[in-house]
């Protein structure tokens, strides 16, 4: 299916290249936690110290920069918090983009790095927002985007105006793929690999 799809391309990238890898979930979460725990996923790339250093800037700014990305913080002493007095001025939605915009720019090395969000049609109305004001700069941006949904015969609003602003703001590098369904024959292999040989009605499928 598409997540097999989309971790065997992951899977085939150079270990150079950082992997960020969130997902939607069905039942309720925090706000951006699926872009949180992209960020917190990373696998390779020497990228560490600068994710380090962008999300200290950040932390008593944006609460939730702590709970997801607290192993990464250094202890530290207290000084003044600049980035907690331009939130003042900054509508907090904004603010909070702009963070986590940077701690995404923060991997941007010699090898771009790939941001996969899973069942994009399950994440919540911010996670959705950010990644629409994500794909507003991506031209500006070092990072591909990855995404995949079940479509189900159907796309929700939110979903539709993401892929819509994707398709706008990335022109040309944008690529939208559709998995069909799998063919009577095509199941049967599938039955086939995983349990070995056995009779199957079309009812049984």
């Amino acid at each position: 299916g598409k997540t097999y799809l989309a971790e065997r391309f992951l899977g085939n990238l150079p270990t150079t290249v950082p992997r960020l890898r969130g997902k939607g979930r069905q039942t309720g979460v925090t706000p951006l936690l699926p872009i949180c725990e992209a960020i917190r996923s990373h696998e390779h790339g020497g990228n560490l110290d600068q994710l380090r250093a962008v999300a200290e800037e950040y932390v008593d700014a944006i609460p939730l920069l702590k709970d997801v990305l607290g192993p990464l913080l250094r202890a530290r002493a207290r000084t003044v918090d600049t980035r907690s007095t331009l939130r003042e001025v900054i509508p907090s939605e904004t603010f909070t983009f702009v963070a986590l915009s940077r701690l995404l720019a923060s991997f941007e090395g010699r090898a771009p790095p790939v941001l996969f969000v899973d069942d994009i049609q399950w994440i919540d109305a911010s996670s959705t927002a950010f990644l629409g004001y994500f794909a507003s700069q991506i031209r500006a941006r070092r990072v591909f985007l990855l995404l995949t949904r079940r479509a189900n015969g159907h796309v929700d609003e939110r979903t539709r105006a993401l892929l819509d602003t994707l398709q706008r703001d990335m022109g040309g590098r944008a690529l939208e793929l559709s998995i069909g369904g799998l063919s009577r024959t095509e199941q049967l292999h599938l039955v086939h690999s995983v349990v070995g040989p056995v009779d199957l009605s079309d009812e049984d499928l």
